[in-house]
C-alpha cells in the first residue's frame, strides 16, 4: 500500500506511521518529494484494516496496491 502523508505533516508524524507499519508487518520504503511524503508498505498478506492508518494524525491517504 502506499500512504500519502499531509502537507506540513512533522516528522514525529512520519516516524509514527513508519513504526505502526512495521508494527503490522511491513517495511517501509519512504520517498522524500518536492511536495509530498509517501511510504511504501511492502510484504505483509492478509488483511490490513487501512482506516487504522487513514485516521493517524499527518496521514492524507491510503492507497492500496492489489496484485492483478
Amino acid at each position: 500500500m502506499i500512504i500519502v502523508m499531509a502537507p506540513g505533516h512533522t516528522e514525529a508524524q512520519l516516524q509514527a506511521v513508519m513504526r505502526r507499519i512495521e508494527q503490522m508487518g511491513y517495511s517501509c520504503h519512504l520517498s522524500r518529494g518536492v511536495e509530498r511524503t509517501i511510504v511504501g508498505a511492502v510484504g505483509a498478506k492478509g488483511k490490513t484494516p487501512l482506516q487504522v492508518l487513514a485516521q493517524m494524525d499527518g496521514v492524507e491517504s491510503v492507497i492500496p496496491i492489489l496484485r492483478p
